[in-house]
């Protein structure tokens, strides 16, 4: 969520929730800040129902007013971001200038997309990364 998407000064947060066998609740995720800036990012969820709660803890009425918005990202590259590094190799701990460029956007719209970091063999980290155009 974003400030600028609910009608007033508004503080709402949310709690996401995996549904289980017999309708059971397991919190996997939450964002409670001091504003509706909330955001959670779920790492390769696991397959099934999710139920997604946006509690409105000071709201500027009853009838808050915002948008909700949801990314799924691929596995995947999509082509559209390019990524140079100040160095060729990522070692756990390291520090290294990453530039990211991307094209085809259409402007206004909100992105959200992946930096993988690899040892050669397997994945080492990453880096999630918003795009407003």
């Amino acid at each position: 969520m974003f400030d600028e998407f609910t009608d007033g000064n508004d503080d709402i947060d949310l709690y996401l929730y995996r549904v289980g066998t017999g309708g059971a609740l397991t919190l996997v995720g939450f964002s409670a800040g001091g504003t509706s800036a909330e955001r959670i990012d779920i790492r390769a969820p696991a397959a099934g129902t999710y139920k997604l709660y946006a509690h409105g803890w000071q709201t500027d009425a009853t009838n808050a007013v915002y948008t909700l918005f949801s990314w799924l990202v691929p596995g995947t590259a999509a082509g559209n971001m390019t990524v140079a590094s100040s160095t060729s190799s990522a070692t756990v701990g390291g520090t290294a200038n990453v530039t990211v460029s991307w094209s085809g956007l259409t402007a206004g719209t909100k992105y959200l997309g992946r930096i993988s970091y690899s040892d050669g063999s397997s994945e080492i980290g990453s880096t999630i990364v918003s795009v407003n155009p």
